[in-house]
């Protein structure tokens, strides 16, 4: 299927690398104008390479999501679409069930949920008072089930991402507006940030867990982040 955005503007999160910055190659190949949003300053270099206008911002913070969104509108006269790609594990991986803090807590719900949830509210004005928007979620296999790795607060926050999704669809459906959720499993491939917690080091496969993990896949093979993104 060859679905084509010419004239859209398109705002993803998580762009300054793997699934993120894949779902903003193919926007940009379908004729979209894309803007790249990350907290982590190589988002600027990402954008040079990619010929792509890109922002420095924490998605946790609600204003500063708002604002974001307020310029891309100022800057291109309408957003459309928004593929949200932010978050992860935070560096929470392998954290036990005694290791779990308010600190780190928080900062795993805020990194998945509240980035989320910050833009959509920020861009669903723009998108109602148009008539027309799309926004999908990435989420998480971890979201629809256990995790096999005993990733505490991660499932847990992507169970709520999947939450949020369904919510937002029944409030914003009425105005033309969409939002879906992919929940994957991880993609895994030497470079790809989704695999960083799944991967021994230096490895060019996953290790016993994430084969294991692999093994839910009807496929039976790795994800990469192109495929995802698609």
């Amino acid at each position: 299927m060859d679905l084509r955005f010419d004239g859209r503007v398109a705002l993803v999160s998580g762009g300054a690398q793997g699934i993120g910055r894949a779902i903003a190659i193919a926007f940009r190949e379908a004729g979209a104008r894309v803007h790249l949003v990350d907290r982590d300053s190589r988002i600027k270099e990402e954008g040079c390479d990619l010929g792509l206008p890109a922002h420095v911002v924490d998605l946790t913070d609600r204003d500063a999501s708002a604002g974001l969104v307020q310029s891309v509108v100022e800057q291109e006269g309408r957003l459309d679409i928004l593929a949200l790609a932010a978050g992860g594990l935070a560096g929470l991986a392998g954290l036990p069930l005694e290791g779990v803090t308010d600190e780190n807590w928080d900062r795993i719900m805020g990194a998945n949920v509240k980035s989320a949830l910050w833009l959509s509210q920020a861009a669903a004005p723009f998108m109602t008072k148009a008539g027309w928007g799309r926004i999908v979620i990435v989420s998480s296999g971890a979201g629809l089930r256990p995790s096999l790795t005993g990733l505490y607060g991660y499932t847990a926050s992507k169970h709520a991402v999947i939450g949020l999704t369904k919510q937002l669809s029944v409030g914003l459906a009425r105005h033309g507006v969409t939002v879906n959720s992919v929940a994957g499993l991880h993609p895994v491939e030497p470079g790809c940030p989704a695999a960083v917690g799944w991967m021994e080091p230096g490895a060019e496969s996953p290790g016993p867990v994430r084969r294991q993990h692999r093994s839910l896949g009807p496929t039976r093979r790795h994800r990469k982040c192109h495929t995802v993104s698609r």
